[in-house]
């Protein structure tokens, strides 16, 4: 079995779980909650193996260019924190559901998960606990929907 504390413990950073770790001249992504998937990147971006499919990898490959300057840098803990408050947004929220939390990068352009995170948020499912819900994600609640089509 894979040991997720030891992933998380050896990694250069975790960014919407997925860890990113540096292998010699390469990066090494794997997806914690489900660490079968895994890719590894060259430097330039070029894909040389995964077990990701197309989605998922669009998603790593987004995210990794956000962070490619500073893992190729070396850079001071002071620095890195300030260029990551400023360059990685993340929106924390609770899902009722399940009564995870969970925090994610609103930056990521993929329809799949803005329609996924829309629908969360409108139907509140979601609870925003920290950031700010970009407007890709936000729509009418099903109340709003509800009350504009039912006269009572």
């Amino acid at each position: 079995m894979i040991d997720i504390i030891e992933i998380a413990d050896n990694v250069d950073f975790i960014i919407d779980e997925y860890a990113f770790s540096r292998l010699e001249d390469d990066v090494v992504i794997v997806n914690i909650n489900n660490p079968k998937h895994a890719l590894v990147l060259a430097e330039n971006g070029e894909i040389l193996e995964t077990t990701m499919d197309d989605d998922e990898i669009e998603i790593v490959k987004d995210c990794y260019r956000k962070i490619k300057k500073p893992m190729v840098e070396e850079m001071s803990d002071e620095d890195w924190l300030k260029w990551n408050s400023e360059n990685v947004l993340t929106v924390k929220y609770k899902d009722c559901c399940t009564g995870k939390i969970y925090e994610v990068n609103p930056k990521i352009d993929n329809t799949f998960w803005d329609t996924y995170y829309k629908r969360g948020f409108g139907s509140g499912d979601f609870i925003l606990l920290d950031g700010e819900l970009p407007d890709k994600w936000k729509g009418e609640s099903h109340h709003e929907i509800f009350k504009k089509n039912v006269k009572l």
